[in-house]
């Protein structure tokens, strides 16, 4: 992989935050459909995290974008919307306290990706 201007995750005051991960390399035009992105996505972010032995249970507060207008309709949207939570839940597992959470609709994301995640907080 090429060297990126910006690291993806790092570790400040024993807090991680990471970059914003995409569901594959910002260097490729995006042709998977939204939930093979979804999947991609928190592949990516295992790994991420996982390179600095961490998991989804570490995390502590996310922020999301998934596209919105005027690309797509507003029904679309609330699809995308339900369909990343039943996924954001399965990857989370049972926590008894799951993340805090943002998520916004921006019209347009690199590369025309659907969807984006940052972890503004994980702990050990």
């Amino acid at each position: 992989m090429a060297k990126l201007p910006f690291s993806l995750i790092l570790e400040t005051n024993g807090e991680f935050h990471t970059s914003g991960i995409l569901p594959g390399p910002v260097t490729e035009k995006c042709t998977d459909d939204f939930e093979t992105q979804i999947r991609n996505l928190f592949a990516n972010m295992d790994e991420v995290l996982n390179s600095k032995a961490l998991t989804a249970r570490n995390v502590r507060a996310v922020e999301i974008w998934i596209t919105g207008s005027p690309k797509i309709s507003p029904k679309e949207f609330e699809r995308r919307y339900t369909v990343f939570n039943e996924a954001y839940v399965k990857w989370l597992g049972d926590m008894e306290e799951p993340p805090t959470r943002a998520l916004t609709g921006p019209a347009k994301l690199k590369s025309g990706y659907a969807i984006e995640m940052q972890v503004h907080r994980a702990v050990r």
